[in-house]
């Protein structure tokens, strides 16, 4: 139906990384001509909406509600120039429904024909109208939905990680890194060179033996979402209406990927960046074993969860002043976010759990056998582990008003035109949890004096916390100009006045001819 409409995954894909992609994970966005779902510019009402994730100007489309949409006006190309930089690709407007009156009741729910991956969903809107004359209506909906999760290993698909080349599931594309370990002897207990532990416990050499990562991960995240909106519109005379519109939005998703990695290497620790399976370089044991590599399958996977709140409020002015259709309004919106990391390894800690020397005369260390296969004592979780909250939080204020109508007669047509002005201000910040900032690598020798930056905790690193913000006037204007009766030619400029860039211009020309009825 709307070939335009691109592919939307990036922020909303089932990427571990969330807290890197701005908490984005669960998140719904439009593409519009694959440019990117940042440059389309989605309004409710004809109204911009909070974008859903922090930091960037893509709305979740999951915060609007569906069961009080009225229908979807999509425009692209030149004709979206009015809107400016922010519509590059295009506009979705998104417009709610009026004058509605009673109450619909909705429930859904489906399964997957393997028999799982249920989804529920229900709704209930009502509407109606009040006032001596019904000069007021009003309209709310209560949704909710719930998605379980599906893994990899319920689909033959997802038996085996993608091979590089082809793409294709396939046995020998998994990962290197295996429950067996690779270590290094010395050649006291076993011969020199490596090996790992054999699904039946035994050292082996050599060893090789890959690990399938998409099995224990989820093609469909786990979702519960809860949305609340409710909008009121009263006329406060024959030409004016006082309007408010506001949504309650909140979103849980579970994100499962495969157990923690790691290496064990001190120049690999040494490396900055987000390289979270690097662990500092082991001792040899007492059975001449270094170990070099180690999945902590015994854990369990890995889980984060995200958890969204988002605000949306616009009230106004709408009416007519002679033949001419005005709006003002002030709109606030505000998305917070808390993503949990479960289970974060604490790199340090780990080192010390197993190395069983160390870990006796630490005070609540619990040891870490990784010298077998299933060896790994759970328990030692607790020592090891800890779960890291990090929050994100972005504020929308916008104000703004439009004037249009109809300037002069062209023959039994008329030259049509818009004004309008929009301030707007936005604000950003994403605050990693502490243990993930990395900090000066103490930990492992090292040459260079500056002491390069290490994360300590988890599978990402971050530099520190973000905070931003700017504001930006604007002013625009279109015309549209009838050519008899089957054509027209538009023209839009927007004038845009950023605290961070300066003055913009965008503008564009539409020519549009029908040529059949």
């Amino acid at each position: 139906e709307f070939p335009q409409i691109g592919e939307a995954f990036g922020a909303g894909s089932q990427d571990i990384n969330s807290l890197n992609n701005g908490f984005g994970v669960g998140t719904e966005t439009i593409n519009l001509r694959n440019l990117g779902a940042q440059r389309t510019l989605v309004l409710v009402n004809g109204r911009r909406h909070v974008g859903g994730d922090p930091g960037t100007s893509s709305v979740d489309m999951n915060s609007i509600p569906a069961a009080m949409i009225s229908r979807i006006e999509v425009i692209t190309g030149a004709a979206s120039a009015v809107y400016g930089a922010d519509a590059v690709s295009g506009v979705v407007n998104v417009i709610l429904k009026e004058d509605y009156q009673g109450t619909t009741l909705d429930l859904r729910t489906g399964i997957s024909k393997e028999g799982d991956g249920e989804e529920y969903s229900a709704s209930l809107t009502h509407g109606n109208v009040f006032g001596s004359s019904d000069e007021g209506q009003y309209l709310f909906s209560l949704e909710y939905t719930k998605d379980n999760p599906i893994l990899g290993k319920d689909r033959p698909f997802a038996q085996f990680d993608g091979s590089p080349t082809t793409g294709l599931s396939e046995e020998s594309a998994g990962s290197g890194v295996n429950g067996g370990g690779l270590f290094s002897s010395d050649g006291s207990v076993y011969p020199s060179g490596t090996g790992g532990f054999s699904p039946d416990g035994q050292f082996s050499q050599p060893f090789s033996e890959r690990y399938q990562r998409v099995p224990e991960r989820y093609l469909q995240n786990a979702t519960e979402r809860l949305v609340l909106s409710g909008n009121m519109k009263y006329d406060i005379s024959d030409n004016t209406s006082f309007f408010i519109e506001s949504t309650l939005a909140n979103s849980v998703v579970e994100v499962q990927f495969d157990p923690q990695l790691a290496v064990f290497n001190s120049a690999g620790f040494d490396s900055a960046g987000t390289a979270g399976f690097r662990f500092p370089g082991a001792n040899t044991n007492s059975n001449g074993l270094r170990p070099l590599t180690r999945r902590l399958v015994e854990y369990g996977p890995r889980v984060t969860e995200i958890e969204r709140n988002m605000h949306r409020l616009a009230l106004g002015l709408e009416g007519y002043v002679g033949d001419n259709n005005y709006e003002v309004y002030y709109q606030y919106g505000n998305v917070d976010s808390t993503q949990t990391d479960f289970n974060t390894v604490d790199k340090l800690k780990f080192m010390t759990a197993i190395d069983s020397v160390k870990c006796e005369v630490t005070d609540g260390c619990v040891y870490a056998d990784i010298y077998g296969r299933g060896t790994l004592d759970s328990a030692s979780l607790s020592y090891v582990a800890s779960n890291l909250e990090s929050e994100s939080d972005s504020t929308q204020h916008v104000f703004g008003g439009f004037i249009s109508g109809e300037l002069i007669s062209i023959g039994e047509n008329y030259l049509e035109y818009v004004v309008g002005a929009e301030y707007r201000k936005e604000d950003v910040s994403i605050n990693p949890n502490e243990l993930l900032v990395a900090v000066p690598n103490t930990f492992t020798d090292s040459n260079d004096p500056n002491l390069p930056s290490v994360g300590t905790q988890g599978t990402r690193t971050f530099a520190g916390s973000t905070n931003g913000d700017y504001d930006v006037a604007e002013v625009f204007s279109e015309l549209m100009l009838p050519i008899g009766d089957n054509a027209s030619l538009k023209g839009a400029v927007r004038y845009s006045d950023y605290s961070t860039v300066g003055g913009e211009f965008t503008w564009g020309i539409t020519g549009d001819w029908r040529v059949l009825e």
